[in-house]
């Protein structure tokens, strides 16, 4: 299938959005399984004139799946949504801009979605960053996002608010740690047990003080989601992850990156390109070494 974008005004409405339609078949061509995680992000999804309307949350969603080729989507947004849809645990590597947000997005999503059922106890998200810096980054993306979900922050400045009922806690390793040790938290780590938790930038684990990440780990109440673009020995973490939780994480690669990234060196305020070679010492200097 080819899933083409372009912004049209919807029906009976001055402002745009963005109009999904297929080459061929009926409607949009979205399957049911499809349509229902198009629900998700807040999709209506499809009218009998072939023609659905997205709003800017569910084009996050349509961006990366369904502009994607068969082969891409299989290998990474397609594989790690089945396997969220499972409550099964994912080691995601993959370079930057390559559909990692989205696919926590739609942890989030699906989170809410189960709040806003009566009839099913409420659930919680927790987002774990390395620092305060990508945490109020993450905070503002998902305020914008989510305008109406319960976002609270647990950070080196403190708490924001009441962590007991939020639907979604972003807070440090750290802190996280605290949260599943200490009693008085319970209430949120009920929530959280019906949840997910989002482990952003988890090869931070490698580095000074990463034991806190292992702890939390190894204590983590619920399935998670582990994010990263630099992890260059998946393989042991994923075992390592399965003696913990009964073979139960799966682990999704992928390798190409859909954004042309390029270093700049920011000097007498100017911004100045940077050749990749520039990055390397003389003792990486493994060109010289290989007489090239």
């Amino acid at each position: 299938a080819v899933i083409s974008f372009r912004r049209t005004p919807p029906p009976n409405s001055s402002s745009s959005s963005w109009k999904v339609d297929r080459t061929s078949g009926l409607g949009c061509g979205v399957s049911g399984h499809n349509r229902q995680r198009a629900s998700v992000f807040g999709v209506n999804c499809c009218e009998p004139s072939g023609e659905c309307f997205a709003d800017c949350l569910g084009l996050v969603f349509w961006e990366v799946v369904l502009a994607l080729s068969d082969e891409d989507r299989g290998q990474i947004v397609d594989v790690s949504l089945d396997l969220v849809d499972e409550r099964k645990s994912v080691l995601v590597v993959a370079p930057t801009s390559s559909g990692k947000t989205s696919i926590s997005y739609y942890c989030v999503s699906a989170v809410l979605a189960n709040n806003r059922d009566m009839d099913k106890p409420p659930a919680s998200v927790a987002y774990v960053a390395p620092t305060q810096s990508l945490i109020n980054q993450a905070a503002a993306d998902l305020r914008g996002r989510y305008p109406d979900a319960s976002i609270q922050r647990w950070t080196t400045q403190g708490i924001t608010g009441d962590i007991a009922r939020c639907e979604i806690l972003l807070t440090t390793p750290e802190n996280f740690e605290k949260l599943l040790i200490a009693p008085e938290w319970d209430p949120f780590v009920e929530r959280l047990k019906r949840g997910y938790a989002i482990l952003d930038e988890v090869h931070c684990m490698g580095e000074e003080g990463g034991e806190v990440w292992e702890r939390a780990l190894v204590m983590m109440p619920c399935p998670f989601l582990a994010l990263s673009a630099t992890l260059a020995n998946k393989e042991p973490l994923a075992e390592w992850l399965n003696k913990l939780h009964d073979d139960t994480v799966h682990v999704v690669t992928h390798s190409t990156c859909w954004a042309h990234l390029i270093s700049f060196m920011y000097a007498n305020s100017e911004l100045h390109p940077v050749h990749p070679f520039a990055a390397l010492s003389q003792a990486q200097d493994w060109l010289g070494q290989e007489g090239m």
